[in-house]
């Protein structure tokens, strides 16, 4: 009998919980080439974790940033600054996802 127990997860993330904001939208287009160049969007492009890349992880941020809540309370600063904390942050889980489906692959073979 084949163990299902450790069947690997693919989680599909929604990073459009409520509806986008206008201002946010804005200042992240302001900072956005700044942003990809101090956060190394290019570095990441040339990876791949799961058929997702650092285009694809910049991507996710800036959507996520946008329909957040509590960015459009924040400063420009404190904005970019959130940016930059939750890139990191979904760069992580990204990475961890594509490990996790790495080490169990084959395993019940």
């Amino acid at each position: 009998m084949k163990d299902t127990s450790r069947v690997p997860i693919i989680r599909e993330r929604n990073r459009c919980i409520s509806k986008p904001s206008r201002r946010v939208a804005n200042i992240i287009a302001k900072h956005y080439y700044r942003l990809r160049g101090e956060l190394d969007v290019e570095l990441l492009s040339t990876r791949n974790y799961l058929g997702r890349t650092g285009e694809d992880i910049f991507s996710d941020t800036v959507l996520y940033i946008i329909h957040n809540e509590e960015a459009r309370k924040l400063k420009e600063d404190e904005l970019i600054q959130l940016f930059k904390y939750r890139y990191n942050m979904i760069k992580f889980q990204t990475i961890k996802d594509a490990v996790s489906i790495n080490i169990l692959y084959g395993k019940d073979l």
